[in-house]
């Protein structure tokens, strides 16, 4: 088992996703990071499709059953993620959201540990119908 959480993402074949997730699956293989990186069915709408994010993560952790770091499919990994070395005893971590969107996260960044409150947490995440 690897000592790095799960990098998990999605993406559409809308724009340039697709190569971004071809790039972020070489990224993590470069650095010896499990993933699950997954094409999904484009909405029609890049806000619909953003709003697939809460169910797929917790879709990813239930079938994963391991800690895992949501990225955005377009972001790069420039080094290994060491700080996130497992085990971690947080149950959540994230980036305050300090300036755009009225949110108290970043939702490009997420790091989710495996146990039964984070779970319950993305359920509601999913039952808010919101991304």
């Amino acid at each position: 088992m690897s000592e790095y959480p799960t990098i998990v993402s999605f993406y559409t074949d809308t724009w340039d996703y697709k190569k971004h997730a071809i790039r972020l699956a070489r990224e993590c293989d470069v650095y010896k990071l499990p993933h699950h990186i997954v094409e999904l069915p484009d909405t029609g709408r890049w806000i619909d499709n953003t709003r697939l994010k809460p169910k797929f993560i917790y879709d990813a952790i239930r079938e994963i059953k391991r800690p895992i770091l949501w990225l955005d499919v377009d972001a790069s990994i420039l080094n290994p993620p060491d700080a996130l070395k497992l085990p971690i005893s947080y149950d959540f971590m994230g980036v305050h959201q300090r300036i755009g969107p009225m949110r108290q996260w970043h939702v490009g960044t997420m790091f989710f540990n495996y146990n039964d409150a984070v779970i319950d947490f993305l359920g509601k995440w999913v039952e808010l119908k919101i991304g």
